[in-house]
């Protein structure tokens, strides 16, 4: 066969590989490409419809779930599967199969679902059929959606310059305040391995280069806030008076990552009419 048909032939039908080694990410994940998928096909991102058949299996191979018994392949975003999947998704391309083993704790960790006993690691079988992209936003929620610097968008920023006005408003207004310093990361698992090294001995202000908040340049320091200024999740650890002032607390989860918490000041409650 001609160099340009068997081009032809692999662009057409995806390259297969057999006895391939198992590659393992950072996270853990371990896959083995059982099929390249089509030449120039396309990589979904976190929120796009994937059309999939997958066969899922216990350590002993025995069956939980497959989409081929079914007759009909699963359609959901990366963002709406267990850990494990959401990774391997987004490195896959439309046609590849990939065989996967899945750690427990990127699939159900200790619960209990279905067929799957707690703390099992998961072995699929996963095609990725398709990929239906997302449009990307317009207009004013466009801009909003922009990104601007690492996973912070044009409406982080918004929030962000809000809090401060509020903030400068309110040294003016007399209104008592809070103040703390955190380390922002994406996942728990990385609070956590954050929490043991100072546990082990590092500070926290050394731990600060971690955070993907930009108050990372100032050691994490948010500085003055009144409650209702972060969000609720902040507000309940900063203004309980049972955490102590300089006590690390987390993991901290809220809707822009995990946090690490520690309280510098906090307003002394008002005792008048008790």
């Amino acid at each position: 066969m001609s160099f340009y048909w068997a081009l032809v032939f692999i662009i057409g039908h995806g390259v297969t590989t057999e006895n391939v080694e198992w590659v393992e990410t950072d996270s853990g994940l371990r896959y083995q490409i059982l099929n390249e998928g089509k030449y120039g096909g396309i990589a979904p991102k976190v929120n796009d419809e994937c059309e999939v058949h997958y066969r899922g299996t216990l350590a002993d191979g025995t069956e939980f779930d497959s989409s081929y018994k079914r007759g009909q392949p699963a359609k959901f975003s990366p963002a709406r599967v267990i850990p494990g999947w959401k990774e391997a998704l987004q490195l896959m391309t439309e046609g590849s199969k990939w065989k996967l083993h899945i750690p427990a704790e990127l699939a159900y960790g200790d619960r209990k679902i279905g067929k799957i006993p707690p703390n099992s690691d998961l072995y699929f079988e996963l095609e990725l059929l398709q990929v239906n992209a997302e449009e990307p936003p317009t207009g004013f929620y466009g801009l909003l959606q922009t990104p601007v610097f690492s996973v912070f968008k044009v409406w982080h920023l918004l929030l962000i310059a809000g809090a401060i006005a509020w903030s400068v408003f309110n040294s003016f207004s007399g209104a008592t305040k809070a103040r703390a310093k955190h380390i922002l990361v994406k996942t728990e698992k990385e609070c956590l391995d954050l929490l043991k090294k100072i546990k082990d001995g590092q500070t926290f202000d050394e731990l600060t280069t971690h955070s993907i908040c930009p108050s990372r340049s100032r050691k994490g320091d948010l500085g003055s806030f009144t409650r209702g200024q972060m969000v609720k999740e902040f507000d309940a650890v900063v203004f309980d008076t049972k955490i102590a002032i300089g006590e690390v607390v987390g993991p901290v989860k809220t809707q822009f990552g995990y946090h690490l918490i520690v309280v510098l000041e906090r307003p002394k409650e008002n005792k008048k009419g008790k």
